[in-house]
């Protein structure tokens, strides 16, 4: 495709078929799929295994994406979150120009991500309300800080992310705070509370036993919590949330 498509990325585009192998006539709502791996790993590969449920089962277009990461590789280090949700309005730019070709009914778009790629799904969704109707984040960070500016997720890979600097002793400063705020669902969330245009949102989210055999509020990497602040602003009837007893973040899929 031209330069216009982001050509450095690559999707697999599968459309609902009939028994006989043929494709389905009609356009059909489109599900675009977004690995994890904590935005410098990770590839498209990770959602193979939804593919025949979303064509065959939900009668949907699969799209699964990849986006540049964080490595560096070979688009030099100074990848960010903003980066991979330009990949992802590509993705969607594509579908909307190409949509006779691959039968997608492109008023009926939902976003799925795991870990990171549940992050992006949220962000991209709250930051483009009208473009979406459905984000499911399987395990994805939503706040990575509080409404007290305190710091809730100070982790190299989230640093590299937004851009900044990771410090040991967390001291840091009012703009790179500001862009750890910008960088999270929550904070986009907040924007748009009162839009009627809010994507429905659906959370599913581990927690795991202690040794004392509690529930320890975290799947070992994301806290509980961070999908409960989504839903305490959506309310019920616009977001549904599972958790997933004992179940470990990497555990989904």
């Amino acid at each position: 495709e031209s330069q216009e498509y982001c050509p450095l990325q690559v999707m697999d585009i599968y459309v609902p078929k009939n028994a006989d192998g043929t494709y389905k006539t009609g356009s059909f709502p489109v599900v675009i799929t977004i690995h994890g791996g904590s935005w410098c790993r990770g590839s498209k590969e990770y959602y193979n295994y939804m593919t025949d449920f979303i064509t065959d089962t939900c009668n949907c277009v699969h799209v699964n994406m990849n986006y540049r990461l964080t490595t560096g590789v070979p688009w030099g280090n100074d990848i960010t979150y903003e980066d991979m949700l330009d990949d992802i309005q590509f993705v969607i730019k594509y579908l909307n120009d190409h949509s006779a070709v691959y039968h997608v009914d492109t008023s009926k778009i939902a976003l799925m991500g795991h870990s990171a790629g549940g992050h992006l799904a949220l962000l991209y969704a709250y930051k483009h309300p009208t473009q979406i109707d459905l984000v499911i984040s399987e395990a994805g960070p939503t706040q990575f800080v509080d409404d007290n500016n305190n710091i809730l997720a100070d982790d190299e890979n989230i640093c590299a992310m937004v851009g900044i600097p990771y410090r040991l002793d967390e001291s840091y400063t009012e703009s790179e705070i500001a862009m750890l705020e910008q960088a999270s669902p929550y904070h986009a969330l907040q924007i748009i509370q009162n839009n009627a245009d809010i994507p429905c949102t659906m959370l599913a989210y581990g927690n795991l036993y202690d040794e004392d055999y509690n529930l320890s509020g975290t799947d070992g990497v994301v806290p509980f919590f961070q999908s409960t602040v989504i839903c305490d602003i959506l309310g019920i009837n616009n977001c549904t949330r599972f958790e997933f007893i004992n179940i470990g973040h990497t555990d989904f899929g």
